[in-house]
């Protein structure tokens, strides 16, 4: 019996690393103007700001929609814009890859995107400034295992917003996988009922 345990724990160990097809958020199909951010949780992505709203913006790049988030006064679109991976059933997840465009329109001043393990923790930083008025500029951060929680996108003062989010497969966060292997490990651990 505890054999068959070490094998079902194994195979759903190394089912959760299995690489599925990446997902990708264009914002293509919003329809301008402010919405929740919630609005791709059944693709295993929410969207939030610490400013006062988010917005899918189509009029300054080519009518289409790129995601910006407004200061908490509502003058301007340069709020933080974090993006959460998830589990069905809201549990938090983990991707090994994420990558969007920056589309910055046309300053010089400095952008930084991070991101973030499942406990809050500082993974790494990329920072970069403006190009050529809508020219895409590519984020991408790909780590040796899946530890990615969040994205944080901090756009300058100017205005920048963000395009085509990519992520990996969303695995558990190994808390939420080692109660569940417990869980099997212990039920396969109970005594036998003796026969009357």
């Amino acid at each position: 019996m505890n054999g068959q345990v070490f094998l079902i724990v194994s195979a759903c160990i190394v089912g959760a690393d299995a690489r599925a097809a990446d997902t990708t958020i264009d914002f293509d199909d919003l329809l301008p103007g402010y919405w929740s951010g919630g609005e791709y949780a059944g693709q295993g992505v929410t969207f939030s700001t610490a400013g006062s709203f988010l917005i899918a913006d189509d009029s300054s790049f080519d009518s289409v929609p790129i995601l910006v988030a407004g200061s908490v006064d509502g003058s301007r679109a340069d709020a933080p814009i974090t993006a959460r991976f998830w589990r069905p059933g809201g549990e938090p997840g983990l991707t090994d890859a994420v990558r969007f465009n920056v589309i910055d329109f046309g300053g010089v001043e400095e952008w930084s995107a991070r991101i973030y393990g499942v406990g809050g923790e500082l993974l790494e930083t990329v920072v970069g400034t403006g190009g050529a008025f809508g020219d895409p500029h590519l984020v991408e951060f790909t780590r040796p295992s899946p530890d990615i929680h969040a994205v944080t996108f901090l756009p300058s003062v100017e205005y920048e917003g963000i395009d085509t989010l990519v992520f990996g497969a969303v695995v558990p966060a190994p808390a939420t996988l080692g109660l569940w292997a417990g869980a099997i490990v212990l039920g396969g651990k109970r005594r036998p009922r003796r026969a009357r």
